[in-house]
């Protein structure tokens, strides 16, 4: 089914993303910038997040518009997780614009607050997509092609 590929690779493009975030913020023992706060690179991630959230909502659409119904349709048995999963989503977006706000600096935040968050929505996003792998997706691969 060509939905249910298009969704496995937004679910790799967003990790690699997430990892570049990571490898932007934090290092190998996950401390906030260990060489000094730098602007450009806080701008870099910026853009990373940004560039997520773009992708995330395309996503998101396409889950709701046509993954979500297909899953409806042929296994309505599936209806409390699709639930569960678009829950979700609305947290993960609120976690989004929360880490970005706080990287932004529109306030002055400690950088262990910065660790927290940053772990925290990277934690989060990864969960999500492992929920929707293991259930919705899982249960997607047992209907037929033309599906």
């Amino acid at each position: 089914m060509e939905l249910l590929r298009q969704l496995q690779q937004d679910h790799q493009s967003f990790l690699a993303t997430l990892a570049r975030i990571q490898g932007l913020l934090l290092d190998a023992d996950n401390r906030y910038f260990s060489n000094g706060r730098e602007r450009a690179t806080t701008l870099a991630a910026l853009s990373l997040l940004d560039q997520l959230l773009r992708d995330l909502r395309r996503h998101e659409r396409t889950e709701h518009r046509e993954f979500f119904p297909l899953l409806r349709r042929r296994l309505p048995g599936l209806n409390p997780a699709i639930r569960a999963v678009e829950l979700d989503h609305g947290s993960i977006q609120a976690r989004i614009a929360d880490f970005r706000e706080t990287l932004d600096g529109s306030r002055r935040v400690l950088n262990r607050e910065i660790i927290r968050k940053a772990l925290a929505l990277m934690r989060g996003l990864r969960e999500h997509m492992k929920k929707e792998e293991r259930g919705l997706f899982k249960a997607a691969r047992t209907l037929p092609l033309r599906a």
